[in-house]
């Protein structure tokens, strides 16, 4: 047995980068799983409108839009941090951002209830933004013959995490009190959840050696290896304006209904089936994105984002029809 095992680990040395990229892939899902929890704020919109903010659902609102913003700012910061330092040192303190901003959103009060804004929503969006754009941009480099799939698989599980914890947050909110009153300890739940979550996995995230792309890519995917841009020479190109326009537009529509799903099926007497309506919307969003990441595999980023942008511009048109 002992023999066996140091043969194994011998093996394992010398095949370093199918172990490094398996972990690293198994790492990046199961801290994507737990940033789900961003895609189901309208699971918290109601009671925190009403308990905090005295029932203004604008203001309640901000604090998903303001993670949303910082979430952004995050990831360039991070993935910036990344390439500098490691991936496993972002990854490590965005969790626990994120864990230390979730946990004193927790004792956010009604007297004072912009310091939500400033915990689950700017805390919140900076810690998930450093742990959301390095993991991708991590596994990426280790399947460079499979980067469309593996980035299906790692942002889908950001989907499916919502199918996850809908329940779980439903089910905690309903313990610790009910809508109004148990949102404040279940951010406290899943602050601890953050912390374990992303601090264990970020020692599993390792990057990728020099000449390690073009040397244990496909030749397909060699070809297909581009030179980086830095900053500047991208902020130069019309391209990134044009591509950063057009994600913008068609996220907006996406993302507000995402945080107001719930609340827009309880206004429309669908009290019983809203829970249902939220774990939906994720399960598609998970599906989508693994499905859509395989796709542009075939037929290349640039036609799959047409389609997609295209199928979101008609879709959204059907949101205005009353079907009642």
């Amino acid at each position: 047995m002992i023999k066996l095992a140091s043969e194994v680990f011998v093996m394992s040395q010398k095949q370093g980068f199918f172990t490094n990229r398996v972990c690293a892939l198994l790492a990046a899902i199961a801290i994507q799983l737990t940033l789900g929890v961003a895609y189901i704020w309208s699971v918290f919109q109601t009671g925190i409108a009403n308990s905090l903010f005295n029932g203004d659902n604008a203001a309640a609102g901000l604090t998903f839009s303001l993670l949303l913003a910082t979430l952004t700012i995050g990831s360039v910061i991070g993935g910036k941090l990344a390439i500098r330092y490691s991936t496993r040192l972002v990854v490590f303190f965005g969790g626990i951002i994120l864990s230390i901003g979730f946990f004193l959103a927790s004792f956010v009060t009604a007297s004072h209830p912009w310091l939500l804004w400033i915990t689950y929503g700017t805390m919140g969006g900076i810690g998930m933004g450093f742990t959301y754009s390095t993991t991708i941009a991590c596994v990426q480099k280790w399947y460079p013959e499979k980067k469309g799939f593996v980035t299906g698989i790692i942002v889908s599980a950001l989907g499916f995490g919502g199918v996850i914890f809908t329940p779980i947050v439903e089910s905690l909110i309903i313990f610790f009190g009910g809508a109004g009153a148990g949102e404040a300890k279940t951010f406290m739940v899943l602050s601890f959840i953050f912390l374990a979550v992303c601090t264990i996995g970020s020692f599993f995230l390792k990057n990728t050696g020099e000449g390690y792309m073009s040397n244990n890519a496909s030749p397909v995917a060699a070809a297909k290896v581009t030179v980086d841009l830095s900053p500047s020479q991208m902020l130069k190109g019309i391209k990134f304006y044009l591509v950063t326009g057009s994600f913008l537009l068609a996220c907006m529509g996406g993302l507000m209904m995402i945080g107001f799903a719930k609340p827009i099926a309880v206004a429309k007497g669908l009290v019983t089936t809203a829970t249902i309506g939220v774990l939906a919307i994720s399960m598609f969003n998970s599906i989508g994105r693994l499905v859509w990441g395989m796709i542009s595999d075939k037929l290349g980023r640039k036609n799959t984002i047409i389609i997609l942008l295209s199928g979101t511009a008609v879709l959204s048109l059907f949101v205005i029809l009353d079907l009642a």
